[in-house]
């Protein structure tokens, strides 16, 4: 897909870069990264790591969180606090919201056959957010202190490139790879089809978020009230200290456990 997001004068004032990770945003790219291929001298220790430790109700909760395509919008809102802060949002999701994210995703994708039981069945819900939750403590929780440095890495060449440049230098600078800026259109591209979707921000702007975990392209949320979201690769992964010191977490050594009369 290709977002052509399209800016006001007033939108370009009111970009802006994060302050810091939006932690469900982060958990989303993260529990895609788990199930895809990319990047595997990074990334592979860490999937392993993960995999092997995760429970019944975490793997219910990825199932709604494909390596590419739909997922729920209650699972990533576009807010940033503490990362428990946020996991209590989660939860508290209205029943109404549930049955408007689900049905749209059946518009497009195929949902597990439990999921058509979210919103009614109390029990199945806590599972559901007892499995993202636990999905945070896996995925990011042992990270987020380096991941946190990363972001604030990331963000200050960002704040470098626009007292260079203005906005629109941060703009044609942040992911040239996967971000085109040709005024007044930022043009985005995602791994998903080749169709092209028009975003008129009429006076929002957007909100910059580096990501440790999005291993691809650059993504786009946008629930039509808030602030839209782009999140892009960060880009001091390999450069920066803060970036070396978060590969050198997800590449570590994962000890396996030692079986009874195994011999090492």
């Amino acid at each position: 897909m290709v977002y052509r997001i399209h800016f006001t004068a007033d939108d370009l004032t009111r970009t802006r870069v994060a302050q810091a990770p939006m932690p469900m945003i982060e958990l989303h790219a993260a529990a895609r990264a788990l199930q895809q291929r990319s990047q595997p001298a990074r990334l592979d220790a860490w999937r392993r790591h993960a995999l092997w430790r995760l429970a019944p109700q975490a793997r219910l909760a990825l199932s709604m969180v494909p390596p590419f395509g739909a997922s729920p919008d209650f699972l990533s809102p576009l807010r940033s606090s503490t990362p428990e802060e946020e996991l209590e949002h989660v939860r508290a999701t209205p029943r109404r919201q549930i049955i408007e994210n689900l049905a749209s995703i059946a518009e497009r994708w195929t949902l597990p056959t439990w999921a058509h039981h979210l919103a009614d069945d109390a029990e199945l819900r806590n599972d559901f957010f007892d499995g993202w939750a636990h999905l945070y403590t896996q995925l990011l929780q042992p990270y987020w202190t380096p991941i946190n440095d990363l972001h604030t890495s990331d963000r200050t060449l960002r704040l470098r490139q626009f007292m260079t440049g203005g906005v629109e230098h941060l703009l044609a600078q942040a992911n040239p790879r996967w971000m085109q800026w040709s005024a007044p259109v930022l043009e985005i591209r995602t791994v998903l089809k080749a169709t092209v979707y028009d975003l008129h921000l009429e006076g929002r702007g957007i909100l910059l978020a580096p990501s440790a975990f999005l291993t691809s392209s650059a993504a786009v949320a946008d629930d039509g009230r808030s602030q839209p979201v782009v999140t892009y690769p960060a880009g001091l992964m390999e450069q920066s200290s803060s970036g070396q010191e978060l590969a050198r977490f997800l590449r570590r050594e994962m000890v396996s456990p030692r079986l009874p009369g195994r011999r090492h």
